[in-house]
């Protein structure tokens, strides 16, 4: 009876396993478990699937093992453990630490969620309209893109890529510039990516705009809209042309203004060669004075549409009903000239000498190695103020070449009425030599160009 008693202990030791061997401990003799040593690996369990390591390992796939999802977890009929393995496994010192180790790091990621949300926060703080409606060169700046990302957003990036360690809350970390430049641009990108593209950034929205003038290529501004770091295609379009809408209605009355018209040949391939496409486009500038205590110019922002194009003005060219060629009329013996206007007399007088003093600092000296500035140059270093920015306006198109004498005639009834408009008496006409020709040829035989 004994010998059987023997082997039948031998068949049962021989059927376990152990649940949380560990290749460090000796295999020594399998026991089974029972109650006590089977809730203890249970909690053991529990703390160390979080940890990193071995142990970490062996929690996961005892865990795996057994059945976690009811309350209570029977004893597997194969489960076993060797004294050694258990030992390791359910060490009270190091299980402490893990679990110091584990409400650690849950208290490090409450923190981190903490400032993420509050991070989120400040972002969503931020005015969906970032920018005035259309952002032109004067927004499109370092400095525009200060006033809108948040201190706290600029400083975390700061800290975390390691380019400043200085505590600091209610200002930008000092920063050099090349790191200046990137900390702006990483926020930006976040900006942009947390409101989904609604709010425009400078960075996103001058890229897209060079990238559209520089190559023109819809599919590069959509691979990098795609990466977070421009606009799409359709709001540059929607940008375009709300600056082109802008700059038509750009202007003041009763300031001197000059229009300048040329020709715009596209100059695309044709079968034939022919029927290529050829207009007259035309800009208006104006020259204001700038006063002394003048404030800085503050450009008030539009309504935002969709409109991706910009409509041309379904105007007919002025017919023109001249015969030949005209000359001007010879001067009477009545007409006295005058050498100079009294106005005029002393500025160009003063011109004058200062031309002088050129050709005189320009006479050819033996032996010299002086370098002297051309006219431009010289004329550049005696002006001690600079004039203000002048104010160019876009003129509507008009659908034909300038070659055509309607379209000259049209150009010059334009230009009326836009003189007309800016309640001006006279406007000057800039043109080139070949559109100057037929423009006087027009003037010439037409009474309301004379006066």
């Amino acid at each position: 009876m004994a010998t059987d008693a023997t082997a039948a202990c031998s068949s049962t030791s021989s059927e376990l396993k152990c649940f949380i061997h560990s290749e460090s401990a000796s295999d020594d003799d399998l026991k089974a478990f029972n109650a006590t040593t089977w809730a203890k690996v249970l909690t053991s369990a529990a703390i160390w699937k979080y940890s990193d390591g071995k142990k970490a390992k062996i929690a996961t796939d005892f865990l795996a093992m057994i059945n976690t999802t009811s309350d209570s977890v029977e004893i597997p009929q194969q489960a076993g453990f060797h004294r050694k393995c258990y030992q390791q496994f359910t060490d009270k010192t190091k299980v402490d630490q893990a679990k110091r180790k584990q409400e650690k790091a849950e208290l490090e990621d409450e923190e981190m969620y903490n400032i993420a949300i509050y991070l989120k926060k400040e972002i969503e703080d931020i005015p969906t309209q970032t920018m005035q409606w259309p952002p032109d060169s004067t927004h499109l700046t370092l400095g525009t893109a200060e006033k809108i990302v948040p201190t706290k957003l600029y400083n975390f990036l700061s800290w975390m890529v390691g380019f400043n360690e200085d505590p600091e809350g209610d200002k930008f970390v000092t920063l050099p510039e090349e790191q200046h430049r990137r900390i702006l641009s990483l926020s930006q990108d976040i900006i942009y990516l947390t409101s989904k593209g609604r709010k425009a950034m400078p960075k996103q929205t001058s890229l897209a705009m060079a990238v559209r003038h520089i190559t023109g290529s819809a599919q590069l501004i959509g691979l990098l809209n795609g990466f977070g770091h421009a606009t799409s295609h359709t709001k540059v379009l929607e940008h375009n042309t709300a600056l082109a809408k802008k700059e038509i209605q750009n202007g003041e009355n009763k300031v001197h203004t000059t229009l300048v018209w040329d020709n715009n040949d596209f100059g695309e391939e044709t079968l034939l060669g022919r029927g290529t496409t050829h207009n007259t486009n035309g800009i208006a500038i104006q020259h204001k004075p700038a006063p002394i205590d003048q404030p800085p110019e503050t450009s008030v922002s539009v309504k935002k549409t969709k409109e991706r194009t910009l409509k041309a003005s379904e105007e007919v060219l002025v017919p023109f009903f001249g015969t030949k060629k005209a000359n001007p009329q010879p001067l009477g013996p009545e007409l006295k000239l005058q050498k100079e206007e009294p106005e005029y007399s002393e500025p160009i007088q003063a011109a004058r000498r200062i031309d002088n003093r050129y050709f005189i600092t320009k006479y050819p000296v033996p032996d010299s190695s002086r370098l002297l500035p051309g006219w431009t140059g010289y004329n550049q270093m005696l002006v001690n103020s600079i004039p203000p920015k002048a104010t160019v306006a876009y003129l509507p198109v008009i659908d034909a070449s300038p070659t055509q004498m309607n379209a000259v005639n049209t150009l010059l009834h334009r230009s009326i009425d836009i003189a007309d408009s800016l309640k001006l008496d006279s406007v000057v006409v800039v043109v080139d030599q070949a559109i100057y020709a037929k423009v006087q040829s027009v003037r010439w035989q037409t009474p309301i160009f004379q006066k």
